[in-house]
């Protein structure tokens, strides 16, 4: 009798959980689809599911029967719908998160029954299993995601009872007791007497939602496309994509910089020249700057460890400096090639593989960052024995340099034939760079007012060969060319050239630079400013910062930098007031520093932290944002937050992009998608047509048309039919990479 007495219990404790996991199930997934709003059908549903499954539950082998019986009513439920469950399931697939939910109105009693009676056997399964806790906290985890972003309070109450079920999950079933019972019925009535009648916003919900949304967008879902700078926005580059014409630059302010003394502050950072412009090839992957996975990438992109200490000891001192923005502006954090400690209110981070910073959003008016940066360029005083002695080459610059190497079939001979006269003197790789620098600081004039080159023609060759004159972009341009026929790696930036006056720049498009990087084996990137001095180049003069000292000279050290003033967002500092000194930042170097040792006699009340409970904690923590992070960079979902079918085309687009990488099969350089998705249908082993595919691409890029509906789902399934005959190796690093980096919507000239 006690046994019976125990078991019974148990089961009403089972159909307890039942109840909380089927209906607190059911109830966000119907919000989430936009259904009409039935709870109390919902809750007679799942209610008289639980109460089947509790009575069937008295009688062994009785589970799969009751299974099959529920699913059998749930299909019935479709059968005045059987000739539009095509329509119903494409409506869920492309209404989950979007706006095209609102097609699921008109099928909303059928899929409630059916997401009720589903509910029901999840719950039936569950409940009568060990693993209910974590998987219901599983369940639950995307579902609160969702519901917060809707930040409205039905919305939250929707999860109350799932958060219940999570509870009595995690309790011992033979240890269930009356009080239980009583108490999960009244926490049951109360939260179904809220659901129908609260469906208000609550606006400090709706800030705590917000800011939630951000942090997982910012940290962990960050595929958004970014708007990264350009010269061509300011009015130094008036062909838009091309190079040369003449240039008109505004004077609209762009930002304040405390800085003790002239730098240039990297914006865009190119590898690949194609004769008429500059491009990006390897910048499309993006890194969490903070994120320790990526440390030793992040040290070798921004030469944190290159050269030896004991050459670096030998740099200019870092200094502190402030970048404060006065107008709306790109997502580019303007950094010295340099840097560390980066940090500013609100803005998250990253950084790309060709060393370009940005944040997951636009700058705006306002915002504010700040850094400790080295002002090294190749006019510092002794900069040129320090590159000679670190000579020593290195694994990772073995592997990544020769990307700068590249020089198009465009550029003409007489320009090799210059670029070994410049260089005939000149015994080592710095020498001939600063003898290219010096030729054409020295040979060419500077003006705004350059011709328009020939669009038949290679515009360095044209600039070196006939034009002869010109601006920074022109110069800059020359230099990496020239430098690349010599064997020398180097890459053309984008930026600002900045003067302080009194520790303050107010720097404008007139500001806007480019010019050159070379990199020095052992050494790293070191900036060389080709562009000529001119009283008229719009702070284009003595943009390298440090004057024309000779870089032979001994460095001297700089025992103590002058104060720099701190720039104050609501006091715009006139350039003749006398500056305070800046207080102490608050971030404190990278450079680690012994923790002050701890006293004799510790303080009574200070807090202990309860590591046992603690460790367990963080470790189910980590393993909960794992499952989101799987869930939130997945195509599926990366398509659902997407604006317009072009976009959901390109994500689609991007994923079998991705699993065919994966598989050793990538586009060439240059590579139209059409030529390689062709080509990668003839390396394809599988029995995978591409072709369907090829003709989305091609309306989602070069048509005037959107794709359809069809179109979407016809992408979507070329790609799932890859992924089930993909090998299981490829798969997994497919997943791997997906993981680590997310899902990059790839531009189709990328």
């Amino acid at each position: 009798m006690n046994r019976q007495h125990q078991r019974d219990r148990v089961l009403i404790y089972k159909f307890i959980l039942s109840l909380f996991f089927s209906f607190g199930l059911a109830l966000p997934v119907h919000r989430l689809l936009a259904l009409t709003f039935r709870p109390f059908l919902i809750l007679g549903i799942t209610a008289a599911g639980s109460l089947l499954c509790f009575l069937f539950g008295r009688f062994r082998k009785s589970s799969l029967l009751l299974n099959l019986i529920l699913w059998g009513i749930s299909i019935a439920s479709f059968y005045p719908y059987r000739s539009k469950l095509g329509a119903i399931l494409s409506a869920i697939s492309l209404g989950v998160g979007s706006e095209n939910k609102l097609a699921l109105a008109a099928y909303s009693l059928p899929l409630t029954i059916f997401i009720s009676i589903t509910a029901v056997i999840l719950a039936n399964f569950f409940s009568y299993d060990e693993s209910s806790f974590p998987v219901i906290l599983i369940f639950s985890l995307p579902l609160f995601y969702y519901s917060a972003l809707n930040a409205s309070v039905a919305d939250t109450l929707c999860l109350i009872p799932l958060m219940f079920a999570v509870f009595l999950a995690s309790k011992d079933i033979h240890a269930a007791s009356l009080p239980t019972v009583i108490n999960s019925l009244v926490v049951f009535l109360l939260a179904f007497l809220l659901l129908p009648h609260l469906s208000a916003l609550s606006p400090r919900l709706a800030d705590g939602a917000s800011s939630f949304r951000q942090f997982v967008d910012d940290y962990f879902l960050f595929n958004d496309s970014r708007v990264p700078f350009s010269l061509s926005s300011t009015g130094w580059q008036p062909l838009g994509s091309k190079l040369g014409g003449p240039a008109d630059p505004t004077d609209e302010e762009v930002m304040m910089v405390a800085a003790s003394g002239p730098l240039l502050l990297r914006g865009s950072i190119r590898d690949t020249y194609n004769g008429y412009a500059w491009g990006d090839t390897i910048g499309g992957r993006r890194y969490l700057y903070i994120d320790p996975r990526f440390t030793r990438l992040r040290n070798n992109l921004f030469d944190r460890k290159r050269p030896a200490s004991e050459i670096q000891s030998a740099f200019p001192a870092e200094e502190h400096i402030q970048v404060y923005f006065e107008s709306e502006g790109t997502s580019t954090l303007y950094l010295t090639q340099r840097f560390n400690s980066l940090s500013g209110k609100g803005l998250v981070p990253y950084f790309s593989p060709s060393s370009e910073v940005f944040a997951t959003r636009s700058l705006v008016s306002g915002d504010q960052y700040d850094f400790y940066g080295t002002r090294l360029t190749a006019d510092t005083p002794g900069v040129r024995a320090l590159v000679l002695a670190a000579s020593e080459a290195d694994e990772w610059e073995t592997e990544n340099i020769s990307n700068y190497l590249e020089v198009p079939e465009t550029v003409e001979d007489s320009v090799y034939t210059l670029a070994d006269t410049i260089t005939a003197d000149a015994r080592t790789n710095f020498d001939r760079a600063l003898a290219i620098s010096t030729y054409l600081q020295t040979s060419f004039p500077y003006t705004l007012d350059q011709d328009y080159p020939p669009s038949n023609r290679d515009f360095v060759s044209w600039f070196l060969l006939e034009e002869k004159k010109g601006y920074c972009t022109s110069f800059a341009s020359s230099m990496v060319i020239l430098a690349r026929i010599l064997g020398i790696p180097a890459r053309y930036i984008e930026g600002y050239s900045v003067h302080p006056e009194n520790g303050i720049a107010h720097v404008t498009n007139q500001n806007g630079h480019a010019w050159c990087e070379i990199y020095f084996s052992g050494f790293g990137w070191l900036p060389f400013d080709p562009t000529p001095a001119d009283d008229s180049s719009g702070g284009q003069s003595d943009s390298s910062g440090e004057g024309s000292s000779d870089p032979d000279s001994t460095p001297t050290p700089e025992p103590t930098n002058s104060p720099v003033p701190s720039i104050e967002p609501n006091e715009t500092p006139a350039p003749s007031s006398s500056p305070a000194p800046s207080p102490a930042p608050e971030q404190v170097r990278e450079t680690p520093t012994p923790s002050p040792a701890p006293t004799s006699e510790p303080e009574e009340n200070a807090p202990k932290i309860n590591w046992p409970l603690l460790l367990p904690l963080i470790l189910l923590l980590l393993l909960l944002l794992a499952t989101l992070r799987a869930i939130l960079v997945s195509p599926s979902f990366v398509a659902s937050r997407q604006p317009d079918s072009n976009l959901v085309a390109l994500v689609w687009y991007s994923a079998l992009r991705e699993a065919l990488a994966a598989m050793h099969i990538m586009p060439l350089p240059g590579e139209a998608p059409v030529s390689f998705l062709k080509r990668a249908q003839t390396q394809l082993k599988q029995p995978v047509q591409l072709s369907d595919m090829e003709r989305i691409v091609m309306t989602a890029g070069y048509s005037k048309r959107r794709p359809g509906s069809k179109q979407i789902e016809r992408a979507e399934r070329i790609y799932r039919r890859l992924i089930r005959h993909m090998p299981f190796v490829a798969k997994m690093r497919m997943y791997k990479n997906r993981f680590l980096h997310g899902l990059p919507i790839r531009s189709l000239t990328q």
